[in-house]
């Protein structure tokens, strides 16, 4: 049984074929992703290389964590590995007997050993969201510079209602120390400051606010209003320093483990993803 929370948890249930119960849950978002020689065929699953646009032409990023997320939730929920489904318990511990707890019962379960592993962090991922109030069209969908504050920027079509397909809003991502996220020079009201900043500096502009008088002796034909940003949520990630997607894959690699080709979990999920059965 596997006591966790996010990603690599799923990883390590999924591996060694166990049971999954969040204790919190902390999905990835779109805007994540593994790096680009993640080993996807574990899973089976193809290996993805995504290309976006950036100043100095694409970027590329490997597999995308949502995608694994889904993937590796639905095969383990589908094989009954997933006993309380994407609900949070509270555990509690008492001799050789643990207590699971959710908001309308309580369950016990006896155990000899539990293994434990200790997850250490260094820093925090700051995810800022942003809506695009006033900002002219552009092609940008991704920028990245050294700045640990507003550090990357992803643009991306607004699915907001009643919004024209032109429009792009912004993810701003930042790494901050414990003590930076209380501090108000990192705020979203700064990083909000600062990423309309770096928008202007890379040349992308507000809305048209009508022709300019002074063309063509100065200035565009156009006069342009300010970016405008409205920040509408963030996200705090403690960044792992151990036990993260990478570390337990490689760990499961140099331990020569194989997968219980009896076990049902692999089984099932070799028949629904196996690509023969995609193709019919």
């Amino acid at each position: 049984m596997v006591l966790g929370q996010d990603l690599a948890s799923a990883i390590y249930a999924y591996l060694t074929n166990s049971d999954l119960i969040f204790t919190d849950l902390e999905a990835p978002n779109e805007f994540e992703f593994l790096s680009p020689d993640f080993n996807t065929s574990l899973f089976d699953l193809p290996k993805i290389e995504i290309k976006i646009r950036s100043c100095n032409g694409q970027v590329s990023f490997g597999y995308p964590k949502v995608e694994l997320w889904n993937h590796l939730l639905f095969v383990l929920s589908a094989s009954g590995r997933l006993p309380f489904g994407t609900t949070t318990v509270n555990i509690e511990k008492s001799d050789d007997v643990l207590f699971i707890k959710t908001k309308s019962n309580k369950y016990s379960m006896s155990f000899s050993k539990i293994k434990t592993f200790t997850n250490r962090h260094n820093g925090n991922k700051v995810y800022d969201w942003f809506d695009a109030r006033s900002c002219g069209p552009h092609d940008l969908e991704y920028f990245k510079q050294e700045d640990s504050f507003v550090k990357e920027m992803f643009f991306y079509p607004s699915a907001r209602l009643g919004t024209p397909s032109s429009v792009k809003d912004v993810l701003v991502i930042s790494t901050m120390s414990d003590k930076e996220l209380s501090d108000f020079s990192f705020s979203p009201t700064m990083a909000r400051l600062k990423a309309a900043h770096v928008m202007d500096c890379l040349g992308i502009r507000g809305k048209k606010n009508g022709r300019n008088p002074n063309y063509p002796r100065t200035g565009d034909t156009h006069l342009y209003l300010n970016i405008k940003l409205e920040h509408r949520k963030r996200q705090v990630k403690k960044i792992k320093t151990n036990n993260n997607e990478y570390n337990i894959v490689q760990d499961f690699l140099k331990k020569e483990k194989h997968y219980n080709a009896n076990s049902y979990l692999w089984q099932l999920n070799k028949k629904l993803f196996a690509e023969d059965l995609l193709i019919k």
